[in-house]
């Protein structure tokens, strides 16, 4: 469920714009990587893509993959891992 119910800001097309050469990943893949399960609902809910990619980021993330960077409830991830497959 989104927790945001106004305009994204921006063209719509921004939604999935990626990152660049090195990473190449778009909004919803960093949401995924941080453990932010409700702006990677946001959005999905306002039309991002679910790359091919992001279902082995998601689990990668529940075994620990990006624990370096941030840590996250690991409830996190599995709610993003149940947007995914759903």
């Amino acid at each position: 469920m989104s927790i945001w119910t106004g305009p994204v800001i921006g063209e719509p097309d921004h939604i999935n714009n990626r990152s660049g050469k090195i990473h190449n990943n778009s909004p919803a893949g960093w949401a995924i990587v941080a453990g932010s399960d409700r702006v990677f609902d946001l959005l999905l809910d306002h039309g991002a893509a679910k790359l091919d990619w992001f279902s082995d980021d998601a689990q990668a993330a529940v075994n620990g993959a990006f624990a370096q960077f941030k840590v996250v409830p690991h409830a996190s991830y599995e709610r993003i891992q149940t947007r995914l497959n759903s």
